[in-house]
């Protein structure tokens, strides 16, 4: 489960990944949160520049981990941001080797943790402004 959510204040949105575990007590898994926004000139997705997106390590890999970060943005302009959505990078690692690692982008319909505006909001898309 990956998905998008707007908070209050309205230039907050949230991301949170889910990542299975592979059964292995002895990997550990590390997620890494960003943002991408519509291009309304071309249609297209591009990446949206943010400090501080780095791995962040989830936990062993012995059972599922989820875990989200909030991204404050500058307020959008009079017209406000037509699209906004998460991409979710994975790893499962052994020390410093690379078992696997993937990516996703967010998707709707999740049951909604606690902060999501309005409360139980999950969307794979967000619009702030």
């Amino acid at each position: 489960m990956d998905e998008c959510s707007v908070m209050s204040p309205p230039d907050l949105i949230g991301v949170r990944g889910s990542m299975p575990g592979d059964a292995d007590s002895q990997s550990t898994m590390f997620m890494r949160f960003g943002l991408q926004a519509l291009d309304a000139a071309t249609g297209g997705w591009v990446d949206v520049p943010y400090e501080g997106t780095h791995f962040m390590k989830v936990g062993t890999a012995g059972t599922t981990r989820q875990t989200g970060t909030t991204f404050e943005l500058e307020p959008a302009g009079s017209e406000g941001d037509n699209g906004l959505r998460g991409l979710v990078e994975y790893q499962w690692r052994v020390g410093s080797h690379l078992l696997f690692s993937a990516s996703r982008l967010t998707t709707a319909g999740h049951d909604a943790e606690a902060g999501a505006e309005p409360p139980g909001f999950s969307a794979a898309t967000c619009s702030i402004g």
